[in-house]
């Protein structure tokens, strides 16, 4: 029988917090961020080509990464689309990546109409296996598109050495990982191309969408900037009146007010990211004392910024599954999320081979020389992950006293389960 004082809200007892703690902020927006964007307003400068601030968002965005190059761009997921483009990834191409992540960054392979190949994670990073990786590299291989997942650095040495050995480009998707540090350096000039995105609940956001990418690549650099304007170069065009197209590309600029709202959020950066680290930490100090939970590993020399914090549940040793604790601790007034189940290769396109119009191409199109089928795919490290991961909230609007209740919240759910 449970105590009066452990007994649970989901059973009728007194919560941890009357109010929900919350997962995501959706965006902070100071007054200095409305300011910067009502100053374009009255400007009349809105695009990159009369205004001031993308040029200047790129320019403080390469300095504080230490990139040679920095584009802005509209969204993080077109990020990717360009680095591939510029990659040289197109049909009958394969690129390895990792399907514990958002689904967009497989959606920005198949939109080059190359073919996605799912390699296995570490356990303990989350972030794809190098090992894994070489075992899915064939004659087809064009590029690895991995992603930094939940703000922690890649294991960029294992994967650049595979890269170079096979000739492949390696991008990373450090969509919810800017600032973060591998091995004394901040990720954005590791990779061959570094992609970041600013969407509402991200590090930064650029006033709901936008993306930035980085490259230390000169010609990769050039040829990003052309696709992100229709593959014309401006300079070439102000010299010569003419409007001469060099490349497939599209419209993918970001506007004058989300960069002037992107510079400001920059800023504010490394202190943002502080208060996840001091959150999840101390989530960690209590919560690795917990038999059944497991805490999210730091790995050394990294500066893993936190954009979610992940335990892992191990349901026989807690004597609850997932979703019956995930529920628990929503009454206890925690948010909580599941960061990502299913596994990409599990969804209804995979699984069926929707591709384009009502054919299953890039998998079924005459340049594809290869053979898909994921319903096939066994990959044991991103099943079991899937099925026992769990996000805590450390988003940076909150405070260790908001910490405190998360953690008595966990704590009290994992006793009370554990004593039936």
């Amino acid at each position: 029988m449970r105590s009066a004082q452990q007994k649970l809200a989901l059973d009728g007892g007194t919560p941890v917090s009357r109010d929900l703690i919350p997962m995501e902020h959706g965006g902070i927006m100071e007054e200095e961020e409305i300011e910067a964007a009502v100053g374009v307003l009255r400007s009349g400068r809105l695009w990159q080509y009369n205004g001031e601030h993308i040029a200047g968002f790129e320019t403080e965005t390469a300095a504080y990464l230490g990139a040679r190059h920095a584009l802005a761009v509209n969204t993080g997921t077109t990020n990717m689309h360009i680095a591939l483009a510029a990659c040289g990834v197109g049909p009958g191409d394969e690129v390895i990546t990792t399907p514990l992540t958002f689904i967009a960054t497989q959606v920005a392979i198949l939109l080059q109409n190359a073919v996605p190949v799912f390699a296995d994670i570490d356990p303990l990073s989350y972030n794809i296996s190098p090992a894994s990786v070489e075992q899915q590299i064939t004659e087809r291989t064009k590029a690895i598109l991995a992603v930094s997942l939940f703000g922690n650095p890649l294991d960029m040495d294992a994967l650049l050495q595979i890269a170079r050995r096979h000739n492949l480009k390696l991008i990373d998707d450090a969509a919810q990982a800017e600032g973060a540090v591998y091995h004394g350096r901040k990720i954005g000039a590791l990779a061959d191309i570094t992609c970041f995105s600013f969407t509402a609940p991200k590090p930064i956001t650029t006033a709901g969408e936008g993306g930035m990418i980085t490259t230390d690549d000169d010609e990769l650099a050039h040829t990003m900037g052309l696709i992100r304007a229709f593959g014309y170069d401006r300079v070439k065009r102000l010299h010569s009146n003419q409007l001469i197209h060099e490349m497939i590309g599209w419209n993918a600029r970001m506007t004058e007010i989300q960069a002037a709202v992107g510079r400001v959020q920059l800023r504010k950066l490394d202190r943002w990211n502080q208060i996840r680290i001091d959150n999840a930490r101390y989530l960690t100090s209590r919560l690795s004392q917990i038999d059944g939970i497991t805490p999210p590993a730091e790995q050394p020399d990294t500066r893993h910024i936190f954009w979610m914090y992940t335990i892992r549940l191990q349901p026989q040793r807690l004597g609850v599954g997932r979703d019956q604790f995930q529920a628990a601790l929503r009454a206890e007034g925690v948010e909580t999320h599941v960061y990502y189940d299913p596994p990409i290769y599990r969804q209804p396109y995979f699984q069926e081979l929707r591709g384009y119009g009502n054919t299953a191409c890039p998998w079924r199109c005459p340049w594809y020389k290869g053979h898909v089928d994921y319903s096939q795919v066994r990959l044991p490290e991103v099943e079991k992950a899937a099925g026992e991961v769990l996000s805590l909230p450390v988003q940076n609007r909150l405070g260790l006293d908001d910490m405190e209740k998360v953690a008595t919240a966990v704590e009290k759910v994992a006793g009370a389960y554990g004593r039936q």
